[in-house]
């Protein structure tokens, strides 16, 4: 719709006039003149309805009325004017309050993003809700371009401030984003040199108990370190591998203990069968001797008395033999289980193992591909642009943490979206 219409209408006394409407979209008025049919030179009326773009004022004749209002009234003309083409004023109102309103919205958009642009060049540090702050504007641009609620050149001229902002920003950004991998490389560093000592006791089956409380507190700490998301997750790798080591020479330990008990035991109780075998074999010679012809009264009853404590040592001492037994039975069973479940850990650590592997090859097959993708993009990029329409910048999602001990994912400050011709 034209900002200049040119209708015939009627007055309030039924007479014929000519009625032209100026749109002053900046103020939000309408400018009504209206002029009687009796009197007005054809050349005139002519020149009204053959451009209306064309509309010069100044050279109006004497009109008959003159009258401002207010674009986003109800009504659009007076009740003193009624138009022959209704429609035609109707459409006109419509239209010309949708562009009185994108108007207003750009107008507010711009002084929005003049203040985003004069905060952002103030700064001397990235401050990351500004850069939200762009984001989000830009995504209000973005989406009133494609919905032609701004013209191209309102859309060009946020676009312009909106680059601006980001392009500051990124250079703060990187800035900051080297000073925190600085910071991060040495945390990690150091992080990385107290596990390989505690790796390296471990080997050595020392104070495992208090290496395995050492990488609790490790990795409890850990959360409030910086780090990149590389070296946490390279930590978080590190901090696995220990607590594996730490486990794994435990239960050896454990198992080493085990053994060392059965075989202890196996001893004394190969010591205990032959101390009752010797007992029996005595009681048998003492029986033996008193049972002889040639044995005195005295002598039987002494080597009777003797076999008799010799029998009562005998119960004692299969007594403790039997309990020897039963104690071996069981620390058999312990250490069996023990074996079974070291066999089932490795078993398991051997399959994690496959499964990394495999997320590996195929994490670096997907970032391969993405980079053949990126450098297509990149090519056809060069080329002339001709969509009025830029695409918003994308925000990343937030990595998500992994239950301890695995790597929790630090954020990392975003680079920085630039808006596309």
């Amino acid at each position: 719709m034209k900002d200049n219409i040119v209708f015939w209408g009627t007055n309030e006394n039924n007479q014929k006039i000519l009625t032209v409407l100026r749109l002053r979209a900046e103020d939000k008025k309408v400018d009504i003149w209206t002029f009687y049919k009796d009197g007005l030179a054809d050349e005139f009326v002519e020149k009204m309805f053959s451009d209306w773009d064309e509309i010069d004022t100044s050279t109006f004749p004497q009109h008959t009325t003159y009258e401002e209002r207010d674009v986003t009234e109800t009504d659009l003309l007076p009740e003193t004017i009624k138009a022959d083409n209704t429609a035609l004023v109707i459409r006109a109102e419509q239209e010309w309050q949708v562009k009185v309103l994108s108007i207003r919205l750009y107008e507010m958009m711009k002084t929005e993003i003049a203040a985003l642009s004069e905060q952002v060049a103030g700064l001397e540090a990235y401050d990351k809700t500004l850069w939200e702050t762009a984001k989000g504007y830009n995504d209000k641009v973005m989406l009133h371009n494609q919905e032609r609620n701004i013209t191209r050149d309102q859309f060009g001229e946020l676009r312009k401030q909106l680059n601006e902002c980001f392009s500051k920003m990124k250079s703060l950004m990187e800035v900051e984003n080297k000073q925190y991998e600085a910071e991060s490389n040495a945390n990690k560093e150091k992080i990385i040199t107290r596990l390989v000592e505690i790796c390296a006791q471990a080997e050595k089956g020392q104070r495992l108990g208090g290496l395995f409380e050492d990488l609790k507190r490790i990795q409890k700490d850990i959360k409030d370190v910086r780090l990149t998301r590389d070296g946490r997750k390279e930590v978080w790798n590190r901090i696995n591998d220990a607590f594996d080591l730490v486990k794994r020479k435990r239960s050896a330990q454990a198992n080493n203990h085990l053994a060392r008990r059965i075989n202890g035991l196996q001893g004394a109780i190969d010591k205990m069968e032959k101390s009752i075998k010797y007992d029996k074999d005595s009681v048998d010679f003492q029986n033996k001797k008193a049972q002889s012809t040639n044995a005195g009264k005295l002598e039987m009853q002494l080597r009777e008395a003797k076999a008799k404590m010799i029998k009562s040592r005998i119960e004692s001492k299969q007594t403790k033999l039997n309990d020897m037994y039963l104690t071996l039975d069981k620390l058999k069973k312990q250490h069996e289980a023990e074996e079974a479940a070291q066999a089932k850990r490795q078993e398991a650590e051997a399959k994690k193992a496959a499964a990394e592997k495999a997320a590996a090859e195929k994490e670096a097959a997907a970032k391969k591909e993405a980079e053949q993708k990126q450098e297509s993009t990149d090519v056809t990029s060069e080329a002339p642009q001709t969509s009025d329409t830029t695409e918003a910048p994308k925000v990343e999602e937030a990595p998500k943490a992994e239950e301890a001990p695995k790597a929790e994912e630090a954020p990392k400050v975003e680079e920085a979206p630039k808006v596309e011709e």
